[in-house]
């Protein structure tokens, strides 16, 4: 599909190129859209300069955020020079709902959705806060002319907003960037294992849930933890790789690991996720677990991809069973691959979306 004359697309994403979801769930379209017709113009909220002073310091700083409204702000203000607006969660967070949806009523706008950002207001432990903002995100749903979710529990959320349109959209990857490692070049049998996880300081939280699995599991095999984003996490009863996260050498370190891991906790929040993670690891050919969680379910093909655990006993079995059968290993890692492939591809999803655009502007 060619468009006849070029739709000028306002993209007003939460974070620049740094930020994993504004990365994924728009900017990697960019390009791609551009070859069906679309200009797409991104403007972040959060700068790259600024995520990385979060996770340094722990806060963006307060001149930042004001300098970061300010300009939000002057980019809503030309929504008019263009004929659709992308929005990633919510253009103007903490700011009252109707000021966003003022600026945002001159031209239709999609709302897309990979977390769950309304529990941000409607569980938040200040009763003023959830009075005030509890609704902000069902309004925006409401009020926009699609709106675009990962996964299911996004989407029940979306419906009882009572939103107009609701689509599906699964974060995808470029699999042009995901070379496979062919298997003859993978550890055999007997050799050490390396386990990998992916993600940035604020979910490293989620590696406690299998540190202690993964002690008990060190008595009895020789594997390394591969943590890559996140420089904090350490332990003294089993070897720990950190790696600093690059996009450019992001698909070589994870090729060259054998099992990729997604732990989560089972709270309203992780429900929302979209298990980026997962898709990452599959489409380089690995074996995955994760929780038994939301989207996880749907990802993980339990016994053919990968394993789901909802406990103790099933991370230890599904780690034993992997390390065990370097065979086994491989099947895992082809069939996910074959499963990113068929839905989890980013050519097929430009194209979806190309589509979904073109009729709503």
């Amino acid at each position: 599909m060619l468009l006849k004359n070029n739709i000028k697309i306002l993209a007003l994403t939460k974070y620049d190129s740094l930020g994993a979801s504004s990365r994924l769930r728009t900017i990697q379209y960019t390009e791609p859209l551009m070859r069906y017709g679309f200009d797409v113009d991104v403007f972040p909220l959060i700068s790259n300069k600024m995520l990385k002073k979060r996770y340094e310091k722990g806060n963006y700083g307060l001149l930042n955020i004001i300098h970061a409204y300010a300009k939000r702000f002057r980019a809503l203000l030309i929504v008019r020079s263009y004929d659709l607006v992308i929005v990633e969660k919510e253009s103007l967070p903490w700011v009252p709902v109707w000021i966003e949806l003022y600026l945002l009523s001159k031209r239709p706008y999609t709302l897309d959705l990979d977390d769950a950002t309304f529990h941000n207001y409607d569980l938040h432990r200040f009763w003023l806060v959830r009075f005030i903002f509890g609704t902000r995100l069902d309004k925006l749903m409401l009020s926009a002319s699609c709106v675009t979710c990962g996964n299911d529990y996004l989407k029940a959320r979306a419906s009882k907003a009572g939103a107009n349109d609701i689509m599906y959209v699964p974060t995808v990857v470029d699999l042009d960037k995901y070379t496979l490692l062919s298997y003859d070049n993978k550890k055999r049998e007997g050799e050490s294992i390396k386990i990998v996880w992916i993600g940035t300081p604020a979910t490293q939280k989620y590696l406690n849930l299998v540190s202690g699995i993964l002690t008990h599991l060190a008595a009895i095999y020789d594997f390394t933890l591969v943590v890559v984003g996140s420089d904090n996490f350490t332990s003294d009863k089993f070897n720990v790789q950190r790696l600093n996260w690059n996009e450019s050498t992001e698909n070589e370190v994870l090729s060259q690991c054998d099992i990729g891991i997604m732990p989560l906790f089972d709270d309203k929040w992780e429900r929302g996720k979209c298990g980026y993670k997962l898709i990452q690891y599959s489409a380089s050919g690995l074996p995955v677990i994760g929780s038994s969680i939301g989207v996880n379910r749907s990802i993980i093909d339990h016994g053919r991809t990968g394993f789901l655990a909802a406990d103790k006993q099933d991370w230890i079995y599904a780690l034993e069973t992997l390390f065990n059968d370097v065979n086994l290993r491989h099947k895992m890692g082809r069939a996910g691959r074959s499963n990113i492939e068929l839905s989890y591809n980013l050519k097929t999803w430009t194209e979806r979306l190309s589509k979904t655009f073109e009729d709503i502007s």
